[in-house]
């Protein structure tokens, strides 16, 4: 608009048949496609003068009075509920001399923006903003017990038509009241290998600033020993994909293969106001087959283990002696029809211990999974007295056959004739 009409003229003489009216929310200056909100009322006949009854029209003030009086402008009530902030607006203070006119609509424009709150690196807050032409307005949707800092300006639509900065008010900060955080949602799990699996979940809504930090939780679905195994673990820095959704990896350490997972959230420091997501039961993969010692001699083993092609890609048998580090990969193998595969090692010392492990691959895991952690799979060469394979059991079995001997050849020495 390059310039203000110097009056306001009706035309009686051409007064159509129908009456045209557009809503207020679509009548501003700024408002974009207005004609296409308009509507169009037959006139009744009886119909034949339109008034203005409120102070819409008045004559064409001076420039100076279509600006209020220039000052700081603050809030002048502030009430917060869990997830909203209700805030009133002052009425702009008409400037000497123009009593008599009426200013523009006034635009309010209010930004909200929250405190350090303990937020974690990896979340970012857009700054909220919202503009009004009421003087009440409640921003909705705010997470709870989370400070923000709110301000807002104060314009009407000759600001830019004259070029005036908007008028500012003073920054204040608002609290909202103390509750519990939306549930964590869509949550799956996929299990990776027997022992890892990958957690994702959708973030809280409407947390917009609040630190938070998340906790995995797993229970066994069977009872282990008569109760219910369970663990957990804090994530205070989750990753996120590119859809937005969080994850983590979990180490199951429990010996069963069914959990009950889900993921509990709350704000940094108060562990007391959580939300969890809904439970999610998951059968993880089994352990690999036993490696088991088929045959041994002096200085060579033939060592068995069957694999299961459906879920792993990859794998590799590998031994050392009890006191080295390196290890050594085993070659020379065969694959009989049952996915037995058979290993032959060769060059061992005679008399000596060694270990073995396994180098695998899953489908849906990135990287190799060294199988087991411990030392179950130890057996000798032969000139040992320990025998083909050192573990508890072997020696309660022995023990019990000892044992039998023993108490036969007394039995027998008593009752010679029987013997």
């Amino acid at each position: 608009m390059s310039s203000f009409p110097d009056l306001l003229t009706t035309d009686y003489y051409d007064f159509s048949s129908y009456i045209y009216v557009l809503e207020k929310k679509y009548a501003s200056l700024k408002s974009v496609n207005a004609a296409e909100h308009v509507e169009k009322i037959e006139r009744p006949n009886y119909v034949d003068k339109i008034y203005a009854f409120d102070k819409s029209v008045q004559p064409y003030c001076s420039m100076r009075c279509m600006t209020p009086y220039e000052k700081v402008y603050n809030f002048e009530n502030v009430n917060a509920t869990a997830n909203s902030i209700v805030v009133n607006f002052p009425e702009p203070v008409v400037k000497s001399g123009c009593k008599k006119y009426n200013l523009p609509t006034t635009i309010y424009t209010i930004s909200a923006s929250c405190l350090n709150n303990n937020l974690n690196k990896s979340e970012k807050f857009n700054m909220l903003r919202y503009v009004t032409c009421e003087r009440h307005y409640k921003i909705q949707n705010l997470t709870r017990f989370t400070e923000y800092e709110l301000k807002f300006t104060l314009s009407n639509f000759c600001f830019d038509q004259l070029s005036i900065n908007p008028f500012d008010s003073n920054v204040i900060p608002m609290k909202t009241n103390l509750g519990r955080l939306n549930a964590p949602e869509n949550i799956s799990v996929l299990a990776l290998t027997p022992i890892i699996a990958v957690i994702h979940w959708m973030p809280p809504k409407n947390v917009n600033c609040v630190g938070m930090t998340y906790e995995v939780h797993w229970k066994s679905v069977t009872l282990v020993n008569g109760t219910q195994q369970k663990s957990k673990q804090f994530i205070n820095v989750p990753k996120r994909n590119a859809d937005g959704r969080f994850f983590t990896k979990i180490n199951l350490s429990l010996p069963v293969q069914d959990y009950l997972i889900y993921v509990r959230v709350h704000p940094i420091n108060f562990s007391d106001f959580y939300n969890e997501s809904l439970s999610k039961i998951v059968h993880i993969y089994s352990e690999p087959n036993n490696i088991t010692l088929i045959d041994v001699n002096i200085n060579s083993m033939i060592i068995s283990w069957i694999y299961n092609i459906n879920l792993t890609t990859f794998c590799i048998l590998e031994y050392k002696e009890i006191a080295a580090e390196k290890w050594q990969k085993i070659n020379s193998f065969k694959i009989n029809y049952n996915n037995d595969v058979m290993y032959r090692v060769e060059n061992l010392q005679s008399d000596t211990l060694y270990k073995f492990r396994l180098i695998l691959r899953y489908v849906e895991y990135e990287a190799t999974f060294i199988w087991p952690a411990d030392e179950r799979f130890i057996f000798s060469t032969r000139g040992s007295k320990r025998g083909k394979q050192i573990s508890i059991q072997h020696d309660k079995v022995t023990d019990i056959l000892k044992n039998n001997f023993i108490e036969t050849l007394q039995y027998c020495k008593s009752n010679a004739k029987l013997c």
